[in-house]
């Protein structure tokens, strides 16, 4: 039963991370500042903290050569932030107003730009030229790239984690049947000819003590065979779960 409940979870798991090419789209969606154009993409679910200070470290602007960043000012209300007019050169030289959405729905993380600016938000019906929405769809493709493979990152940290937690789990099975080799494989007693007549006496002492020894094997050995079962059962579980990784780090890979 186990077995089922972990291996429908690693199906869930690897399905919320089934992302392929990110897509943007230009639609029309609900703002603050009423139906606009929105620049929407999807990617599977993202922590919603980490995509705020995303946003926070991609709208901020570079000061003398790249070496000082000003953070650009802005509010949240609700699920939108709204900046200050600002330039945002990586997508025009006019001021604008960005307006930022994350929201998550079905396990999958839903991501919106606004850019507004003067005359309009860019994408509606003759605002903004075409290398400015060229501009605005590479940005916020680079930001859903950016937050899945930061997204991905963590989780594989945490898969990561779970699997060292297994490998300690199984390597102290391992420890204990060294213990186990070392106190019931080792020591076997030896009839010492130089220090015996052969006497009937030496003889059953030495009889007895090797079937003490004997006895003593067998119940070390029924105690590592108990061992080995367990350490099957983490071998297993480890296994599924370098497969989580691995499926994992090949979904980082391969994010465009």
């Amino acid at each position: 039963m186990k077995k089922i409940i972990y291996f429908v979870f690693f199906l869930i798991t690897m399905n919320a991370f089934s992302q392929r090419e990110i897509i943007i789209n230009i639609v029309e969606r609900p703002s603050s500042m009423g139906l606009a154009p929105a620049f929407e993409t999807v990617i599977p679910q993202a922590d919603l903290k980490m995509a705020d200070e995303l946003f926070e470290k991609v709208i901020s602007r570079e000061r003398f050569f790249g070496l000082i960043r000003k953070k650009t000012a802005n509010i949240k209300e609700g699920h939108e932030r709204i900046t200050e007019e600002f330039v945002l050169e990586s997508v025009s030289r006019s001021p604008m107003v960005v307006l930022f959405q994350v929201t998550d729905f079905s396990s999958q993380t839903y991501i919106r730009f606004f850019f507004k600016l003067n005359e309009g938000f860019l994408g509606a019906p003759g605002i903004g030229s075409k290398s400015e929405i060229a501009n605005a769809e590479e940005f916020v493709h680079d930001y859903a790239a950016r937050l899945y493979a930061e997204t991905l990152g963590a989780k594989i940290s945490e898969e990561e984690e779970v699997y060292s937690k297994l490998e300690k789990k199984y390597n102290k099975l391992e420890r204990r049947t060294k213990r186990i080799e070392k106190r019931y494989f080792t020591g076997r007693p030896k009839m010492s000819r130089d220090n015996s007549d052969g006497d009937l006496i030496d003889v059953e002492q030495a009889v007895s003590k090797e079937e003490q020894f004997q006895k003593g094997k067998g119940k070390g050995q029924r105690k590592i065979r108990h061992i080995q079962k367990k350490q099957a059962k983490w071998e297993a579980r480890m296994r599924n779960q370098q497969i989580v990784i691995d499926k994992l780090e090949q979904e980082l890979d391969a994010i465009e």
